[in-house]
């Protein structure tokens, strides 16, 4: 199993998703949950696309950007 490091950051009225240790995985939306959302979706267009193997298993773990703790 191979981790996806996903760092979520908040922008005024948008949620930004990326991951720091795989090229191409990113998403984003109007909140939070959408942001995931698009990031699983992404993890699965690069396994069609033939970007990431489509015979490994693929763990997405979510982190907040520094500045996201700061704001709570």
């Amino acid at each position: 199993m191979t981790q996806i490091e996903i760092i979520l950051e908040r922008s005024k009225d948008f949620w930004w998703a990326y991951s720091t240790n795989v090229e191409g995985i990113n998403g984003g939306g109007e909140t939070e949950g959408a942001a995931r959302r698009e990031v699983l979706q992404c993890i699965e267009l690069q396994k069609e696309l033939e970007n990431l193997s489509a015979y490994e298993t693929y763990k997405p773990v979510f982190h907040y950007a520094a500045v996201e703790l700061c704001a709570y």
